[in-house]
């Protein structure tokens, strides 16, 4: 419950704010939060 609690801000924030913000490219965000959704850490959706 701690990951999905976290991860629904992520779902929701702008991806080029955020990855600015965490200093990521945006495509590895993006295939980093596809990943913890294929493990079941996030729920697609939303």
């Amino acid at each position: 419950m701690l990951y999905h609690s976290k991860f629904i801000k992520i779902k929701n924030a702008n991806f080029s704010d955020l990855s600015k913000r965490i200093g990521l490219e945006r495509s590895t965000l993006v295939r980093n939060i596809q990943g913890l959704i294929k493990k079941g850490l996030i729920e697609e959706g939303g």
